[in-house]
C-alpha cells in the first residue's frame, strides 16, 4: 500500500508517544530495580508503585510534549485543516480495521453517515475534511453511486469540472437515473 505523505507527521507524533512510553517503562524499570530510588521520592512512605509512577511520569510527560510539537509542527506546515482531514479518516479507517478484525468480516462506517458527514464538511467550509470523507465512502462503497455523486458534488463546489464530470459519470453509469444524466450533460457544457 502507498504511504500517504500527509500521514507522515502524524505517525512521527504517534511515535514519539510510543518512545516516551516505552521509555518511561524501561528507564523506569532500570531505575527501581538497579540503583536506589531518589531520597525525596523514597522518604514520602508511599507504596512502590506510587513511586515508580511518580518517577517515571516525568519520562511519559517528555513524551506527551515531543508529540504536541511534532503536531504543532505539523499543523503548520500543512494547514490545520488538512491535517485535521488527515487525522479524521485515519481514525475512521483504524476503527473500521478494528471493528474487521474483531468480527472476522468487513465492517465499515454506514454509507448514510460518511455521505452526510461529507455535505456537512462542504457545508461548513471544510473542504479538505469534505474531500478525506468522500474519499472513505469511495473506498469503502465503490458500486455506490450515491458515493460517486458526493464525489461529484465535491469537485463541482471546487470549480474542479473534469473531476466532477468523471465522478458524475461514474454514479450515471451505476444508476441510469435521468438525473445523473441531465447533470453530466450540463458538466460537458460547463468544460
Amino acid at each position: 500500500m502507498k504511504t500517504n505523505p500527509l500521514l507522515l507527521p502524524m505517525r512521527n507524533a504517534f511515535a514519539a508517544v510510543a518512545i516516551g512510553i516505552g521509555s518511561w517503562v524501561v528507564f523506569g524499570l532500570l531505575l527501581f530495580y538497579v540503583t536506589e530510588l531518589p531520597p525525596l521520592v523514597e522518604n514520602l512512605d508511599l507504596p512502590w508503585l506510587v513511586q515508580m509512577v511518580v518517577i517515571l511520569g516525568g519520562w511519559w510527560f517528555l513524551g506527551i510534549l515531543a508529540a504536541m510539537i511534532n503536531i504543532r509542527a505539523c499543523t503548520r506546515t500543512q494547514g490545520r485543516s488538512m491535517f485535521l482531514a488527515v487525522l479524521l479518516r485515519s481514525l475512521i479507517r483504524d476503527r473500521s480495521e478494528s471493528l474487521t478484525t474483531h468480527m472476522g468480516y468487513p465492517v465499515f462506517m454506514e454509507e448514510e453517515l460518511l455521505n452526510m458527514l461529507g455535505y456537512m464538511s462542504m457545508e461548513m467550509d471544510q473542504p479538505e475534511k469534505a474531500h478525506a470523507i468522500f474519499e472513505l465512502l469511495i473506498e469503502y462503497y465503490p458500486g455506490s453511486a450515491s458515493a460517486h455523486s458526493a464525489m461529484a458534488d465535491y469537485f463541482e463546489s471546487q470549480n474542479d469540472v473534469e473531476h466532477a464530470l468523471l465522478h458524475a459519470r461514474k454514479a450515471f453509469d451505476m444508476s441510469g437515473s435521468d438525473e445523473l444524466q441531465h447533470r453530466v450533460e450540463a458538466l460537458m457544457k460547463r468544460r
